[in-house]
């Protein structure tokens, strides 16, 4: 006696369409064409990108910490920091404008370009507000420019100490202390006297007075 099992007709469609999509996806895929043939020829693109030379783009970062080490009159010492690569050093330009509102960028003026982060900024008037900002240069291009910094002229310390220090019949030798003595600072002092009225014996009344005399500049 001999047996014979009839598979499922659905279980074998199945496993047919699976070895179907099995071997579509690993079939090396073909283009055809019915119209005229496009050759497209990549050589020329190929040599232009070979020889393409690019550079990495390090400009310097906004400088930071813009501020005033020592002012006089006339005089800002202004310093700043930013990072700079060994590779590519900074050159800095620091600006200067006025004070107050509606401020226009034709108003900022150079008054520094060099590697240094601090100048001397000479000229000023005593006492007067001025913004200042510093823009970092290298080799790949410019920075941002810092924040603008509002930084304000002094004036000289009053004096202190009046002392005599030396006396004759005719004169006076007075000393006092003041600025200090810098090449970046030159002051003037003036002197002035102003006598002491003693009234004679026997007059009444009567105090120490009379006119300021200026002594000496």
């Amino acid at each position: 006696t001999h047996t014979h099992t009839v598979p499922d007709v659905a279980t074998h469609k199945l496993e047919k369409q699976m070895k179907g999509a099995v071997a579509a996806s690993t079939a090396t895929p073909s283009l055809n064409f019915t119209g005229p043939q496009l050759t497209l020829n990549m050589a020329p693109l190929r040599d232009a990108v070979s020889s393409m030379h690019f550079r990495e783009n390090l400009v310097p970062p906004a400088p930071t910490e813009l501020a005033c080490a020592e002012s006089t009159r006339s005089t800002l010492l202004i310093t700043w920091q930013c990072i700079s690569r060994q590779d590519r050093p900074n050159t800095f330009v620091l600006q200067q404008a006025p004070f107050g509102d509606g401020l226009s960028e034709a108003e900022w003026v150079d008054v520094y370009k060099g590697s240094a982060r601090t100048h001397m900024v000479p000229e000023l008037n005593p006492q007067t507000s001025y913004r200042f900002r510093v823009q970092a240069h290298n080799s790949s291009g410019k920075g941002e420019w810092s924040a603008p910094t509002v930084l304000t002229t002094g004036a000289p310390k009053t004096p202190k100490e009046l002392v005599l220090v030396g006396a004759t019949s005719c004169s006076l030798q007075l000393a006092w202390s003041g600025e200090p003595s810098m090449r970046s600072r030159h002051c003037t002092y003036l002197l002035e006297m102003m006598k002491n009225e003693t009234p004679s014996d026997g007059e009444g009344g009567g105090g120490a007075g009379g006119a300021a005399r200026r002594v000496c500049v």
